[in-house]
């Protein structure tokens, strides 16, 4: 979901890709993060063009930024890419996915997703988000 809201809400400013330490390559979004997002305005287009893929090398290499969705995963990916420490950052709150969990788990991380996202790109409070259903 956090690439898909960055590119979607941020995306004249920045571009966000999306990759998992264990991501099983060319599934979908799942389903319930494709509820909310739909929920909230963003296309099944976009949703449709995603699809899961492990993070390489050389998307480490070429990022500005890597971004762990946990401060666990940060320091997984640290371990792994020892030479990009000073790139690779986590959100300031830990957003757990969900995985099986219901609607109204999957919603929440949703919400957190965005305001960490606003966090992290404008940190001096710059504040752009809006669903995609208030433009």
């Amino acid at each position: 979901m956090a690439s898909i809201i960055t590119n979607e809400v941020y995306g004249k400013d920045y571009i966000a890709d999306s990759a998992g330490l264990y991501a099983e390559k060319g599934k979908p979004i799942c389903y319930d993060s494709r509820v909310i997002l739909l929920k909230s305005g963003y296309s099944q287009d976009v949703l449709n063009a995603h699809s899961s893929k492990h993070i390489t090398d050389e998307m480490v290499m070429d990022a500005d930024l890597v971004v762990g969705v946990t401060e666990g995963i940060k320091n997984t990916l640290i371990g792994m890419y020892k030479e990009y420490e000073s790139k690779i950052t986590s959100f300031s709150e830990d957003i757990v996915s969900p995985c099986e969990g219901n609607a109204i788990a999957f919603e929440e991380c949703f919400y957190k997703l965005c305001n960490q996202i606003e966090k992290l790109l404008y940190p001096d409070g710059y504040s752009r988000w809006k669903s995609k259903s208030e433009e």
